[in-house]
């Protein structure tokens, strides 16, 4: 019987299914929740993020991109105490806070230029005049 139940699950759903959820990190007895917005992915670009140079700057860019994480969730985090957590990290924990960062930011970056899609609210139509 199972054989013959449709899918419908719809591409809306398996999309979301996918979503990269935010990384938590704990400092003391506080939990800071790291994420990007549209807001602050334009922050993070407006202050020189640059994906591309990530390997190449590996002082500059993923400490940038983690201090901006903080921005969504915890606006008044101090940046010194940014700066503490960070160095608390050795080589491989911040490759691996790095990727997943790069994987919420990439999600956001995306989500954003694909605007909401088809069918979800009032959509603008656009023409080349001539």
């Amino acid at each position: 019987m199972a054989d013959n139940v449709k899918n419908t699950n719809t591409k809306a759903q398996e999309e979301k299914a996918e979503i990269v959820q935010p990384v938590e990190v704990e400092w003391g007895d506080t939990t800071f929740t790291l994420d990007f917005t549209r807001d602050t992915a334009a922050q993070l670009q407006a202050n020189g993020f640059d994906m591309d140079k990530i390997a190449t700057e590996m002082l500059i860019q993923p400490l940038l991109m983690f201090t901006f994480a903080f921005k969504a969730h915890h606006p008044n985090a101090k940046r010194k105490i940014i700066q503490e957590i960070w160095e608390t990290f050795d080589g491989d924990d911040k490759s691996d806070i790095t990727k997943a960062l790069i994987e919420l930011y990439s999600q956001t970056i995306t989500s954003t230029w694909n605007g909401k899609g088809e069918g979800e609210g009032k959509k603008a139509k656009w023409r080349v005049r001539g």
